[in-house]
């Protein structure tokens, strides 16, 4: 133990940096979910548990999904053999500490194994020093280790779902096994169930088929099992009549033709022997032209892998007529390439933690009984249903000193849980994840006792009959009089045909409920749930974020959303599942970016209840890990009505709160009332648009023979169209003879074809694609000749063929605009997709734009078109220079905006760190070397600094004296409040900043690194002086940032005054 204690001395593991003892672990008071603390006390039982400042200020925001150290004081040789699977299984803590019995530190990766084998963690070769707390806090461990030792290791979600993927579909291909996909999921479902009464040590002393010493002995006597069906079926008839209860029946139900018995043949049980004893036909070998992937479950612990992660695994296979996973099809059919199609996590049990701490913990940290009533109406595989029976069971205990009765465990299901799914099978699976729940609470002796009882029909409810929005459903009069607590879930997004939703909705009394846009689902459920809801009711849903930016039909439900209910909180995780530059996501295999609505019924007619925001963004612990740490800037509040457009409110402000501030809020509006729109300016000088031909439009089929011959500007493959540059290199018939030799097309006619005078003469060219890799910025050119173009490209054309001189200077004037940084800021922060999950925007979004005609804009415009005609590419002074006629375009069309100071800096802001964040481009201060990255952050941090000192110079009579310190990992910039005439800043040297700290009170490496962690930025006050102090990465010292700490600033020292 002292090496122990000299090692957490060392790297400042303590309490305040999120260390967590077994003692700790064990209490009643922990802060870890149940799956993670029950593993940790029963299974891991590591010495200690570092949690990087999981344990906050209460202001802060606690981490999601934080990545956790295992600490091991000199385990034995028997326990570091366990911890290869155990650790594994877990795969929570990306490293493992162990101190042998020197005291010396070893390190070990968390979830991947030395050499080929399997019987040793990988050890990791690094300094132990690169663990210290105030490293791990700015993300430096992780930045020197990720690329080495973790970019592209599987995990066990990862591993497990290969694993049952492959065996399903050698189970149910119709030239392999060619079982009812029904049946197959069964079987392998009753067997990982009997796996985890394996793993937890129940012995079955009742009976001699499955025999054993120990775990191991047992679970290699289930693969013998295997291999003989009359036995296997004699022990799962065993399995139900002892546990009893609605899991995995053998028997076929009424209306269904399946005699699984029948079914199942030798073929099939040698897959599955193959499958869990790791035999060598299962591993790495192609079947069928079918690569299997190498089987893991002799490593796999299912004592320590979570029901969830197997009842999600099982969600990939669930409905029968969209998923593609239950086609009846041959081996070679299952494409390899198809595996990235299946997710291991539908909903991440993180995220469900996070719905559950702002709904269901807030209400049990406020009482002593043990209630809470849920309904989640697309339950699934019931991950909302267990965790939330997690949290009734571990308030119960924290409230009793004796164990959980059987009965007490069954009268909180009972009395508090309630799912529906319009999918039968699904709610097979949330019984099974309800069932392993509940006996994570019993003792492998208990377990031999425990009775199952029937949940279907009771407080689940399944199949076509019980669809949530079936108003006859055999729920409909349970739920009604049933006061419920929280309506919680992730329902199904976007179009569905098996559901009545569309019925449901026709019906409504169109005077009191809105259409749904876009046939979307999810908003059809925020509608149904109202039936349901009482005065107390909240309701928190995971759906698509579409729903907060779409225009139409979708902007009037909107509207009425707003108005029918009382919002309390909005988290917006597009800037975490986006599909524009790859990269981790939360939803991993969502289309659609998602946002998290918790509302109520509306206790007021004014809406001026505070709606909480917040915006998940992908900071460094994000893209290694999938922590979710959300900053101060990232949580704003918000009166309900200023969404409200009927109150006088902007429908617009919610994409601005993505990424954006108040400043921003400002700023648009001020574009918004200030000036004129495109589409004004067009109606007014008589212009007219319209989109390019389609291939393909419905059944229509269009000749195309007068323009054949016409020069086609191709824009996905050659992308021939760039900023005031379009340069086809094909006619329209060679292209369409092109697609014709792929196989792309069929004939040459087209689908659609605009009036042919958008493709002739003198107009502006404006394309709905932004230019991703050159920071979301818009593309536009003036074309002086006839050119096609696809629909994506928008043409603004004279409604007279004729046109005039002015006519000519406000085209130049529309392309220059939107070629400008401007453009981008604008569309990055109101477009209903760009800068949320694509990177385009719609015509009308251009025509929304603010505009100023100025007829220098035109001039330098027409100037940058030619100078690019002139095709110098690739010539350094040409490059140099080009970039410098964009800058004076930027210039002059900020000049014509009137653009003050703070405006440009949000621009700024926008492009050079709100962009590339959502790009998930790294900060280029870790591409640099220490002298230049001193130097270039020095300058960073004065012109930051300088913000401040103006404001205090403005005010008269006090002035600042300002001392900047730069660190490796954080920089301090100190505000010395004087009433001498001048101000000073002073840099200093780099490496004096722990000798600068220790002047400076209240300050200690802890809390630097607990605000750094936390909030990206810790600010503090002295009696005549105020700090701030952040990462030392650019986009924290920003002057746009400056602003936004500079009115937190005064408006602390104005609140002290007073």
């Amino acid at each position: 133990m002292p090496g122990l204690k000299r090692l957490l001395d060392q790297l400042n593991y303590n309490k305040e940096t999120g260390l967590h003892t077994k003692d700790d672990i064990l209490s009643k008071n922990h802060l870890f979910p149940f799956r993670i603390s029950h593993v940790l006390n029963f299974v891991l039982e590591p010495t200690a548990v570092l949690s990087p400042y999981q344990n906050g200020p209460r202001e802060s925001f606690n981490p999601i999904n934080n990545p956790l150290i295992l600490i091991y004081d000199n385990p034995s040789k028997e326990k570091r053999k366990e911890l290869v699977s155990q650790c594994f299984s877990f795969s929570q803590a990306p490293v493992v500490l162990i101190t042998d019995q020197d005291g010396n530190p070893e390190i070990y990766h968390g979830y991947d194994f030395e050499g080929n084998g399997r019987d040793h963690l990988k050890k990791i070769e690094a300094d132990i020093d690169l663990f210290r707390s105030e490293r791990l806090a700015s993300g430096e461990t992780w930045r020197h280790l990720y690329h080495q030792y973790y970019k592209n290791v599987k995990k066990v979600d990862k591993w497990l779902l290969s694993n049952v993927v492959d065996a399903r579909r050698l189970l149910v291909s119709t030239d392999v096994g060619n079982l009812p996909h029904t049946v197959a999921n069964r079987l392998i479902g009753r067997l990982l169930f009997i796996r985890y009464l394996i793993d937890r040590n129940v012995q079955f002393s009742d009976q001699n088929l499955v025999t054993g010493t120990n775990k191991k002995e047992r679970a290699q006597s289930l693969n013998r099992l295997l291999m003989h069906k009359g036995r296997l079926y004699r022990f799962f008839h065993y399995i139900t009549s002892k546990f009893q209860g609605d899991l995995f029946p053998i028997k076929p139900r009424d209306h269904d033709p399946t005699n699984e018995i029948e079914l199942v043949t030798k073929v099939h049980l040698n897959i599955l022997h193959h499958l869990f004893s790791c035999s060598q036909f299962f591993v790495g070998e192609n079947i069928g032209g079918y690569y299997v992937q190498p089987s893991l479950f002799d490593v796999y612990d299912f004592e320590v892998i979570p029901v969830e992660l197997i009842s999600n695994i099982y969600e990939n296979f669930l409905g029968d007529t969209d998923n593609k996973e239950n086609e009846r099809k041959s081996l070679s059919l299952f494409k390899k390439s198809r595996q990235s199609e299946i997710k291991a996590y539908y909903t991440p049990p993180y995220m469900v933690d996070y719905v559950l701490s702002q709904t269901v913990d807030k209400k049990l940290n406020n009482q002593n009984t043990t209630s809470a009533k849920i309904l989640d109406p697309s339950c699934g595989s019931g991950i909302f249903l267990v965790e939330t029976i997690r949290k009734l069971v571990q308030h119960h205990l924290k409230n009793s000193d004796t164990a959980i009765s059987n009965e007490e465990l069954w009268d909180i299901v009972r009395n508090n849980i309630y799912g529906i799914d319009i999918d039968s099978e699904a709610i097979e699976i949330s019984i099974f994840s309800i069932y392993i729940t509940l006996l994570d609470y019993k003792t492998p002796i208990e377990i031999e006792h425990f009775k199952f009882r029937p949940l279907k029909g009771i407080n689940l409810f399944s199949g076509s009959k019980n669809d949530f929005f079936n108003t006859n459903a055999d729920f409909q009069p349970l739920l009604s009089n049933v006061d419920l607590d929280f309506i919680i879930g992730n329902p199904p997004w976007g179009k569905v045909k098996e559901s009545t939703y569309m019925n449901y909705v026709k019906n409504l009394d169109r005077a009191v409920f809105p259409e749904i846009g876009n046939h979307e689902i999810s908003q059809a459920f925020l509608i149904r749930v109202n039936d349901f809801m009482h005065a107390g009711t909240e309701c928190m849903f995971i759906v698509t974020g579409k729903v907060l930016y779409n225009t139409g039909i979708s902007k009037s439900w909107r509207q009425w959303f707003l108005d029918f209910y009382e919002l309390i909180q909005v988290a917006e995780l597009s800037p975490v599942n986006n599909k524009v530059t790859g990269g981790p996501e939360v939803f991993e295999g969502a289309k659609q970016s998602p946002a998290i609505l918790h509302f109520k019924k509306t206790t007021s007619n004014d809406h001026r209840n505070l709606v909480k925001h917040i915006t998940f963004r992908p900071n460094i612990n994000f893209l290694y890990f999938k922590a979710i740490t959300v900053t101060k800037r990232d949580i704003k509040f918000i009166n309900q009505n200023r969404f409200i457009e009927k109150y006088g409110g902007n429908d617009w402000l919610w994409k601005i709160l993505v990424h954006g501030s108040f400043f921003d809020v400002a700023f648009i509006n001020r574009l918004k009332t200030s000036y004129t729109t495109l589409g004004k300016v067009l109606n007014e000088y008589g212009f007219t648009y319209n989109g390019g031909l389609k291939y393909k439009d419905g059944d229509r089929r269009l000749d195309v023979a007068a323009i054949m011959n016409m020069p086609f500007l191709e824009l996905e493959e050659r992308k021939e169209f760039k900023q005031f540059r379009t340069c086809p290199t094909l006619s329209l018939g060679e292209q369409i003879n092109n697609l014709i030799s792929k196989g792309k097309l069929q004939d040459d006619k087209m689908g659609y074809l605009p009036d042919l005078k958008f493709f002739k003469s003198f107009k502006v060219l404006c394309k709905k694609g932004l230019e991703v890799g050159n920071d979301f910025k818009g593309v536009a050119a003036v074309s002086k000749n006839d050119i096609c173009f696809p629909s994506s490209v928008m043409s603004i054309v004279p409604i007279n063929n004729q046109i005039s001189h002015k006519q000519r200077t406000i085209l130049w004037n529309i392309a220059g605009l939107i070629n400008s940084t401007l453009f981008s800021y604008f569309v990055f922060n109101t477009s209903s997709s760009a800068g949320i999950d694509r990177t385009r925007i719609y015509f009308e979004e251009f025509l929304n734009f603010p505009i100023v005609l100025d007829e220098r804009i035109a001039i330098q415009s027409q100037k940058i078109q030619e100078y690019i005609d002139l095709d110098h590419l690739f010539d350094v002074e040409y490059e140099k220079q080009l970039k410098e006629e964009f800058n004076i375009l930027n210039s002059l069309i900020y000049d014509a905006y009137k653009l003050d100071s703070i405006e440009r800096s949000l621009i700024d802001y926008t492009m050079n760190v709100s962009i590339p964040s959502f790009k998930r481009i790294e900060d280029p201060v870790y591409r640099m070397g220490g002298n230049q990255k001193f130097k270039l952050l020095s300058l960073q941090l004065t012109m930051y600094s300088e913000i401040f000192a103006d404001h205090f110079r403005k005010l008269g009579s006090l002035n600042l004296n300002i001392t900047i310190s730069i660190g490796r990992n954080f920089s301090v910039s100190l505000f010395q409040i004087t009433k001498e005439n001048n101000n000073s800043i002073q840099v200093l040297p780099y490496g004096e900043q722990s000798n600068f700290l220790q002047d400076v009170g209240q300050l200690t490496l802890n809390r630097i690194s607990q605000g750094i962690y936390l909030d990206s930025d810790l600010k503090g006050f002295g009696r005549d002086y105020f700090y701030i102090i952040k990462p030392s990465e650019f986009k924290f010292w920003h002057e746009a940032i400056a602003h936004e700490d500079l009115s937190e600033i005064m408006k602390t020292i104005n609140e002290s005054a007073s």
